[in-house]
């Protein structure tokens, strides 16, 4: 018999993908004309999906090692429109990245039936701006002289990079692993934690050029429903902080689901909260809260199971800046925070809860 976890995938997605912190730096100081990013069109499609088969058999016609090979290659493409308010001039920009993902998940013959040894797998992505991603995961099951499930666990090692933005400039590397905790219940392995730490690199990746570390927690809560162990709640701890000025941004994610008797989903809610830490050129400390969090479900359809379909908030302003004075224009602290390019000042407002920049012509 296999181990029993409906949260068990043959091949484990990445979780944390390390991203640099360039967001968090870039908001103190944007250019105070603003740009406009909107995706217009997503497609994802299953270019190939199969499974291989081999069975041994003793003389006896007992058929004692069984090994499955899943290969699927999926693509996916985004387009783009960014428009340039000041101008008005638009730009539309198709993405396409494309996924390929083997797992071989390997049983052998243990107290009179099959049952699971080990899961490996491995997945590539690469995109048509040469970036390229891979992952390789593994989870390991033991038994007693029974047959009977003691133990497992898990780990992912995933690293990518190599790509370029939108003004054809070389990205750094990134790189994170991952490891995964299990509890036995009635014969199933669940997943009950998740840890993954990461760094992001410098486009040289060396080791003195690590621009931002990076750790995520997840931990899963069980219902028994129907005979069988549910996952009911996921809550995700994401922690990104920038090795320049240990400015970080730390979200947490919590992940509902409503079960029927028989442990089918009938409905999923999310909620978050965040915090955001930045510091500017000038050295002020800007402080941000998640505000105003929204999400849209989508449901089952195909193959895709309840997930996110997409989701907005806020980033508000709570901190107060002791310096810049005299400003002559105002820009609003929702999303983002503003420093005029010109001369690098700005004050906080607090009558009027905006950051206020200072201008020269």
């Amino acid at each position: 018999m296999k181990p029993r976890n409906s949260t068990i995938e043959l091949l484990k997605p990445l979780i944390c993908a390390v991203a640099t912190l360039a967001l968090i730096a870039g908001q103190i100081a944007p250019a105070l004309a603003k740009t406009t990013v909107e995706v217009t069109d997503e497609d994802t499609k299953i270019i190939e999906s199969t499974k291989h088969v081999e069975n041994f058999y003793n003389d006896f016609g007992v058929c004692y090692q069984s090994t499955e090979t899943s290969t699927t290659k999926q693509q996916t493409s985004v387009t783009t429109k960014t428009t340039d308010d000041a101008t008005g001039k638009t730009e539309t920009k198709t993405t396409t990245n494309t996924t390929t993902s083997t797992s071989v998940m390997t049983s052998t013959w243990k107290s009179g039936s099959l049952k699971v040894d080990t899961i490996t797998g491995t997945s590539t992505t690469t995109g048509d701006d040469e970036s390229k991603q891979t992952s390789t995961s593994s989870t390991v099951y033991t038994y007693n002289n029974n047959g009977q499930l003691t133990g497992a666990s898990g780990t992912i090692h995933t690293s990518g990079g190599g790509g370029k933005d939108g003004n054809g400039k070389a990205l750094g590397n990134y790189e994170s692993d991952t490891v995964e905790t299990y509890v036995i219940k009635n014969g199933q392995a669940l997943r009950v934690r998740s840890e993954t730490t990461g760094k992001s690199y410098g486009v040289d990746k060396q080791s003195d050029t690590v621009v931002a570390n990076s750790k995520q927690i997840t931990t899963y809560d069980y219902d028994l429903i129907g005979g069988a162990w549910h996952v009911t709640q996921e809550v995700s701890t994401s922690k990104n902080t920038n090795t320049k000025d240990e400015g970080y941004e730390e979200i947490t994610k919590t992940k509902t689901y409503e079960r029927d008797s028989h442990g089918k989903i009938t409905n999923m809610t999310v909620e978050a909260s965040g915090t955001q830490v930045a510091y500017d050129d000038l050295g002020g400390k800007w402080v941000f809260t998640m505000d105003n969090y929204t999400v849209e479900i989508k449901k089952p359809e195909g193959i895709h199971g309840w997930r996110i379909g997409k989701e907005s908030y806020d980033w508000k302003n709570t901190s107060k800046p002791d310096y810049g004075t005299g400003a002559t224009e105002s820009v609003t602290a929702k999303n983002t925070a503003a420093t005029d390019t010109k001369t690098g000042t700005s004050a906080w407002n607090s009558k009027t809860g905006t950051i206020n920049a200072v201008l020269k012509n």
